[in-house]
């Protein structure tokens, strides 16, 4: 694969191919999308355009539920497990209400990977 990185970011990735981080404009993200294979994302805006131009990501999710933000079968939604929804009460104050943040420490390389290899 070849790897672009978009959006926006202070800190963008290394060892990307392409990195095209705070460089392009909406319109022009939307085309790279539509030529790709397969975003790999955060729930985010190039998530909600990827799906917009037909392209399939997979998505990370942490205490967010993704039933209540996934809008089309181009989403394949990655959670850690059991734990997950908690995000009503978690904006408000910025803490976990369960006091450990499972949702993003159990969330592993390999589980994102094994996804984006298996909708690819």
């Amino acid at each position: 694969f070849t790897l672009v990185q978009l959006g926006q970011s202070e800190r963008p990735l290394k060892n990307v191919h392409h990195c095209l981080v705070n460089k392009t404009t909406i319109l022009e993200s939307a085309a790279i999308l539509k030529r790709s294979r397969l975003l790999v994302s955060i729930d985010s805006g190039l998530s909600h355009l990827a799906t917009a131009v037909g392209r399939k990501n997979v998505v990370i999710f942490g205490p967010v539920d993704p039933a209540i933000r996934v809008y089309s079968g181009f989403t394949v939604p990655v959670v850690a497990g059991e734990c997950i929804a908690c995000w009503p009460t978690y904006k408000g104050n910025k803490r976990c209400p369960r006091g450990h943040l499972d949702c993003m420490k159990k969330l592993t390389i390999e589980k994102v990977y094994a996804a984006a290899i298996e909708s690819a």
